[in-house]
């Protein structure tokens, strides 16, 4: 009954390398782990834990504006520079994660405490 429960759940994969269950890192499976086990009375270590840092660690990396143009030159920078295009593609997204941290600053309004704080805070 769990399983089925657990397999009803938008993206969950077994697998059979390591046999377990995988689950997407998202808003609605964790929620859905929630209900499963107050459900079943299962008591599931720092699930609060959990959520905080989902919070934290994934947010809406798609950027507008100012950010979304800046993205796009320094992409074209790279291009420019001959940049292989997964090298250009993982430059662009890890600019995108930085950005998207801080979406409610402007890119100059970004300061060097801010850098530090997403070291300590996001990529620890």
């Amino acid at each position: 009954m769990m399983i089925e429960k657990i397999k009803s759940i938008p993206g969950a994969w077994w697998s059979r390398d390591i046999r377990c269950w995988h689950l997407p890192y998202s808003d609605e499976s964790i929620a859905e782990i929630g209900r499963l086990g107050l459900e079943n009375g299962i008591h599931i270590q720092n699930f609060e834990l959990l959520k905080e840092e989902k919070k934290l660690r994934y947010f809406n990396r798609v950027l507008t504006g100012e950010k979304e143009r800046a993205v796009q030159s320094f992409q074209q920078y790279l291009s420019t520079k001959r940049y292989s295009p997964k090298t250009i593609q993982i430059y662009t997204d890890s600019i995108r994660t930085f950005l998207g941290y801080f979406a409610g600053k402007k890119i100059d309004d970004i300061t060097n405490d801010d850098v530090i704080e997403f070291n300590s805070c996001f990529i620890q």
